[in-house]
């Protein structure tokens, strides 16, 4: 089915603001926080928008830090498809 993901992110400034992002073993793309959102903890995609087509069964996100000071709180997979923060981050629930 199509999915959303989020992250809850932290940059500082534009010198800490990047994460390198895969999924499912698949090509790593840089992740940049914009500067809209510093100094703030802030919900983002790594690609506004892009509804990610997965099977059923396990998948795997990779991040991994392109700059120190970034900073990553939670990541959220989800069939609510609604551009909005996401309710299961709101609510503390974890999808399967």
């Amino acid at each position: 089915g199509d999915y959303l993901i989020w992250a809850r992110l932290f940059a500082a400034n534009g010198q800490s603001n990047s994460f390198f992002f895969s999924l499912d073993g698949a090509e790593e793309f840089q992740w940049s926080v914009p500067a809209w959102a510093f100094n703030n903890w802030t919900w983002l995609m790594p690609r506004e928008g892009k509804l990610w087509r997965l099977k059923q069964g396990k998948h795997t996100i990779t991040m991994r830090t392109r700059e120190s000071g970034t900073r990553l709180e939670q990541i959220v997979v989800t069939n609510d498809l609604r551009p909005q923060t996401p309710a299961a981050a709101r609510h503390g629930r974890v999808l399967k």
